[in-house]
């Protein structure tokens, strides 16, 4: 009996459905390279390459569908709200769909006009992407890739309100922060008066640990700040830890004034639109406080100006200490 059972079971092993294997087994993950594809646009005037696309902005929302489900329909309908969010927000972010069905592609273009679909629209009747990202068996699945091509966010699904899902994730990795451990992003800024170029690669590799302040006048508590980090640049110099500061104003003749009368010594730079402070998950704070090793690799965030000048001192301490010792 137990023999003829085990029988039974791998016969239906044997010929189960590939299907069934599909949902249990393949799917991507989060933090996974997402899968490089190079496609025609629906109307097959332009080829478009992955790794394109990905590089241009920030994040990618990448949403994958056809015409066989009516719900999967609605929620392509439904992107063109969050299309349209992001470009009147100028928020830095692409949105891209791949259509896989594999005839009546003229019908799919009466939708798109019909619906009044204005993103980009990839063509992929050889299901060749849709298969490199395990989403065959679904008639609606989206992903959210960043600028590195590494998947930040997936869903085999088509859920209610499907545009505010992808919106509320969207802005909220948008403002995820940097973390202690990640390489600090590299940049090159003039100074305040416009004399000198600073690399920051340069500045990094030339101690052990620097101290990178980025800041502007939205609140009397950065200048106070601002202030106060002159006692503690002179503090670092006599111990050999590097100092950089970048302010985020758009005018920068106010700045020089206040720079020369509170006598600040240590580097200002500027960066006026924005560039450096968005590659530090910073513009919307009025301080911010980095400590960065000279491998380029960051040891210490606040994202809030510390109550005290002395709490960035003690770290210092504490990182050279913990550098000895190891």
């Amino acid at each position: 009996m137990i023999k003829h059972f085990a029988f039974i079971s791998f016969i239906f092993i044997l010929f189960m459905p590939t299907s069934f294997n599909t949902f249990a087994d393949e799917s991507l993950e989060i933090l996974q390279k997402a899968p490089a594809f190079i496609l025609k646009t629906l109307d097959g005037n332009e080829v478009v390459k992955s790794r394109d696309i990905f590089s241009e902005k920030k994040l990618t929302v990448l949403i994958f569908w056809d015409s066989y489900c009516p719900d999967c329909l609605k929620a392509v309908a439904d992107c063109q709200k969050f299309y349209q969010y992001s470009k009147e927000n100028n928020l830095d972010v692409n949105v891209y769909s791949i259509n896989f069905d594999d005839e009546k592609l003229s019908s799919v273009r009466r939708f798109v006009r019909g619906e009044g679909i204005t993103f980009p629209i990839l063509s992929d009747k050889r299901k060749i992407a849709v298969s490199r990202y395990k989403a065959k068996a679904y008639d609606f699945s989206f992903f959210i890739i960043d600028n590195k091509g590494t998947i930040q966010y997936i869903n085999y699904d088509h859920p209610p309100d499907v545009s505010n899902v992808i919106k509320e994730v969207v802005l909220k990795l948008l403002k995820e922060r940097l973390k202690v451990k990640e390489s600090a992003p590299s940049f090159k800024l003039k100074t305040l008066d416009g004399s000198r170029t600073i690399k920051s690669e340069e500045v990094f590799s030339q101690t052990d640990l620097t101290i990178l302040i980025f800041w502007n006048i939205k609140c009397k508590e950065s200048l106070d700040a601002v202030v106060e980090y002159q006692k503690l640049y002179k503090k670092m110099k006599k111990i050999n830890v590097g100092f950089l500061s970048v302010n985020f104003d758009k005018k920068n003749e106010m700045l020089q004034s206040f720079a020369n009368k509170m006598e600040l010594e240590y580097p200002i730079l500027s960066d006026a639109d924005e560039k450096v402070v968005k590659l530090y998950k910073a513009e919307d704070l009025c301080f911010s406080v980095f400590v960065i090793d000279k491998k380029g690799i960051i040891r210490y965030i606040s994202y809030k100006i510390p109550e005290k000048i002395d709490e960035i001192e003690e770290q210092i301490k504490k990182l050279r200490t913990m550098d000895e010792n190891m």
